[in-house]
């Protein structure tokens, strides 16, 4: 099975104080993203969804390997499916 990069990337953006998420020109609101103003959260883009997480454990095994945790926080529908982390795809 062939994996794009994309598909295993977090995108880190901070929450503004107002609770808004900022996505490459576009802004979402969530209830729950209120709860993180001026936190760091993780983004995954798959087009139709962000999926929003927060990192909840990040352990330094060794200098070459990092456990980190994520959890879900909330998945809020896109304004626009033709682009993936800010690059156009074509239907």
């Amino acid at each position: 099975m062939r994996l794009e990069r994309d598909s295993l990337y977090f995108e880190p953006r901070v929450i503004t104080t107002v609770g808004s998420l900022h996505w490459f020109g576009d802004i979402y609101l969530a209830e729950e993203l209120l709860k993180l103003a001026t936190q760091t959260v993780y983004i995954r883009d798959d087009r139709q969804y962000l999926y929003v997480y927060q990192m909840k454990e990040d352990a330094l095994l060794n200098a070459e390997k990092i456990q980190a945790t994520f959890e879900l926080v909330c998945k809020l529908k896109k304004h626009d499916d033709k682009r993936r982390y800010g690059n156009q795809f074509l239907k």
